[in-house]
């Protein structure tokens, strides 16, 4: 059995100097020393007891903390002699050893305890994420700095937050800050610190919602510091609560598609929103898309894109796979040669704006009823006013899953990710795609010219000759 021994040299005892605590260790056939770094005074040794400052039965305070650094050294010696064989260990060996274990429960005691404001500033500035969702844990660290700072000013004993000190009244107390930040502000407006960030009213939803950013950091730093402890254990963050999609009719799509506006800004914006409608693509994906990725099929007849999802590449990388219907490829030969992506783009914030002015211009003002988390009520809203670059993406799904298209398949085209095995075994054919993708807009069935962009060429298709179809507007298509 391993025996470990605590001790300082006797002769140490007459020094007026501070000396090192040394360990002994014993097992049969092996005899091992270590040196630790712990100094102390030589006469309130107690040899006997192996303790620090031990005087009648009593430890001084001010010496439990040496005793409890002893103890650790200690408790880590056992550890490593009982982690290697007796053949490996020697006094070398385990210093190092040893001196590592401290090193890694010295860096983790030390996150621990550190401002968790500066830890969350370095998830912030460090972890890997993209600059929209970075956007966004900067606002929960903004809220989180004046929530510490409202803590201190109520409360002149209440110390900086620390991994440690998060609890669940804590968190409780953080989600109800949140609600009411805009409220506490106005009346102490120090906890901003000049920041100048218009505050809104803010619903409990949103509370549950940057809940689950600080989750995200108090999870990185409980990885890091390979703690037990976390404060989130049996904590419950409500589901979110989202209302009906904002979703276009078919009608509405072909009432967009037929309004003509003079502003030529306008009728980019539609066609923009159009274009994204029929390739099914975020917002982030479809304003990097590239004309030259268009693919072409010529055993199907068929041009298709096919990318990797940026919001996915992590988790899956996992391509999809969008044929284009005549719409698609009626828009893109309109601005063949204007740029090298699908189409000309204005700045995501500018083109959000304007699809308001759009919709309401083209009529599109079909009222939505929405349930207003703020004032707890349903309130009536115009479409135009809710309407958003992501309504496209909402819009496709909604047009697909209610012309019949599978689900399998709708995940496939828009490229979600789910654990059902058929999602990450099942190949969909393009034409079986593209049967579906013509229902997005089924008003239009004259076909438009394939696109052969290895060649730059465009590959006129026979025009099917059938009075159900609209007749194709000449003046509609630039080549």
């Amino acid at each position: 059995m391993i025996s470990v021994k605590k001790y300082i040299r006797h002769e140490t005892i007459k020094l007026k100097k501070l000396v090192n605590v040394r360990f002994r260790i014993y097992e049969k056939g092996m005899h091992l020393s270590y040196t630790s770094n712990i100094k102390i005074i030589p006469t309130l040794w107690d040899f006997d007891s192996q303790l620090y400052g031990f005087s009648n039965q009593y430890i001084d305070p001010l010496f439990k903390v040496v005793n409890e650094r002893l103890n650790l050294v200690h408790s880590i010696i056992l550890e490593v002699c009982k982690k290697y064989d007796n053949s490996e260990l020697s006094s070398e060996f385990l210093t190092v050893e040893v001196n590592r274990e401290l090193n890694i429960h010295d860096t983790e005691d030390d996150l621990l305890n550190k401002p968790f404001a500066d830890c969350f500033l370095d998830y912030v500035l460090n972890h890997k994420m993209n600059e929209k969702r970075r956007k966004y844990f900067k606002v929960v660290l903004k809220s989180f700095l004046a929530f510490e700072s409202y803590l201190m000013i109520i409360d002149k004993r209440t110390k900086q937050i620390t991994y440690n000190s998060i609890t669940h009244k804590l968190l409780n107390q953080f989600a109800d800050f949140i609600i009411k930040e805009k409220e506490i502000a106005e009346k102490y407006p120090e906890i901003h610190a000049g920041e100048k960030r218009k505050l809104q009213e803010r619903c409990s939803e949103t509370g549950d919602n940057y809940l689950r950013y600080f989750r995200c950091v108090i999870n990185k730093v409980r990885e890091d510091a390979g703690t037990d402890f976390y404060p989130m254990k049996n904590f419950r963050i409500k589901s979110a609560k989202v209302n009906k999609p904002v979703a276009l009719t078919t009608s509405e799509i072909k009432l967009l598609y037929d309004f003509k506006s003079d502003n030529e800004m306008l009728n980019l914006v539609r066609d923009n929103f159009l274009l994204q409608l029929c390739t099914v693509a975020r917002i982030d994906d479809f304003y990097h898309i590239q004309y030259n990725s268009i693919l072409f099929n010529k055993t199907e007849g068929i041009n298709y894109l096919c990318f990797t999802p940026k919001k996915t590449v992590e988790s899956s990388g996992k391509q999809v796979e969008i044929p284009f219907n005549n719409l698609a490829r009626e828009l893109i030969v309109k601005y063949k040669g204007c740029t090298d992506l699908l189409i000309s783009h204005y700045s995501e914030q500018y083109y959000n704006r304007k699809l308001k002015v759009l919709f309401e211009a083209a009529g599109l003002d079909r009222i939505i009823v929405q349930y207003d988390k703020v004032k707890k009520t349903d309130v009536h809203r115009p479409l135009y006013s809710l309407v958003t670059s992501h309504t496209a993406r909402k819009t496709s799904i909604s047009r697909l899953y209610n012309a019949g298209c599978p689900l399998d398949m709708i995940n496939d085209i828009c490229g979600h990710v789910g654990d059902d095995i058929k999602s990450r075994y099942a190949e969909f054919d393009i034409s079986a795609k593209l049967e579906y993708m013509n229902q997005l807009c089924p008003w239009y069935m004259v076909e438009q010219p394939l696109i052969d962009v290895k060649n730059d060429i465009i590959i006129e298709s026979k025009i099917i000759d059938n009075k159900k179809f609209i007749p194709f507007v000449a003046n509609r298509m630039v080549i």
